[in-house]
């Protein structure tokens, strides 16, 4: 296997991690392009949200699981948006040796799309993820899209959650995982709405 330069090893927790969560957010980015939806991709810069929209925010997460359908939330503020519209999307991938979508063919379709390779390339490079790598060509199946809309019955921890919003003394920062089990969620790639339980 040859490997060109700036490649990271392949099997490696943090990239693999990487590739699929970036994967995610970039398909989500891809959808909502293709429905005429106004994006700015902000998740590649620390933002609090991955993707902004003309009307509200969508936190995208992905996973590798098909039993388990499980987010992690990093903090406090992630499903606290200002006044604004939440949704959460949870990719769902399958590792695959040649078949299904990789980071560089989505980026090659939302290039189509009229978005700007700088643009894109830019913010891939903040998530480690330069142009060359062959981390970028890495393919999964994308086997689903869940929409999940965070109203005040979605379960989460936000500064409300603490008297006068301040965090107990001692405690700087909260994570913690939500199980999306049972909760009614929109297929984005199969078009459906309703309780979607587990296979």
């Amino acid at each position: 296997i040859q490997f060109n330069s700036g490649d990271h090893v392949l099997g490696n927790k943090n990239i693999d991690e990487r590739v699929y969560d970036t994967l995610g957010e970039l398909c989500v980015l891809r959808y909502l392009t293709e429905t005429g939806r106004e994006t700015n991709w902000d998740g590649p810069n620390s933002s609090t949200y991955d993707i902004e929209v003309e009307d509200g925010f969508v936190e995208v997460k992905s996973t590798l699981s098909r039993s388990k359908r499980e987010v992690t939330i990093s903090n406090q503020f992630q499903l606290d948006p200002p006044n604004k519209e939440l949704n959460l999307v949870l990719c769902q991938f399958e590792p695959s040796v040649q078949n299904g979508v990789s980071i560089d063919s989505i980026v090659e379709d939302l290039i189509r799309m009229g978005i700007n390779s700088e643009y894109l390339n830019s913010r891939l490079s903040k998530k480690g993820l330069e142009e060359g790598m062959s981390a970028r060509r890495r393919t999964f199946i994308l086997h689903d899209m869940l929409k999940y809309s965070v109203t005040d019955s979605f379960p989460r921890i936000t500064p409300a959650s603490f008297v006068d919003g301040v965090l107990p003394l001692g405690i700087t920062k909260i994570t913690y995982t939500v199980s999306l089990d049972g909760m009614e969620a929109e297929s984005l790639i199969q078009g459906d709405r309703n309780e979607i339980q587990n296979n």
